[in-house]
């Protein structure tokens, strides 16, 4: 629980300093946002691949990742194209 203290207060530490900057905000803010989502993402990802390997024997799982990377890739390329 104080982990969890501690990591808010620096957090809100850390929103207080940004609503001051409002030019920095501006100028990161979309890049901050995408990086927040990215490592919730990876969070996610990584703490329910282990369960995942554990359920498949063979190694479907890892293919099934590979092709989920890449077709999350390729689709945010043609988005992003058109």
């Amino acid at each position: 629980i104080l982990a969890t203290v501690i990591v808010s207060l620096i957090s809100l530490a850390g929103v207080v300093f940004l609503l001051n900057k409002k030019a920095l905000t501006s100028a990161y803010g979309g890049f901050m946002v995408s990086m927040a989502a990215g490592v919730m993402l990876a969070t996610a990802l990584l703490d329910l691949l282990p369960e995942a390997i554990e359920g498949y024997e063979g190694k479907e799982i890892y293919w099934a990742l590979l092709g989920g990377v890449c077709f999350f890739f390729i689709t945010e390329r043609l988005i992003h194209w058109y």
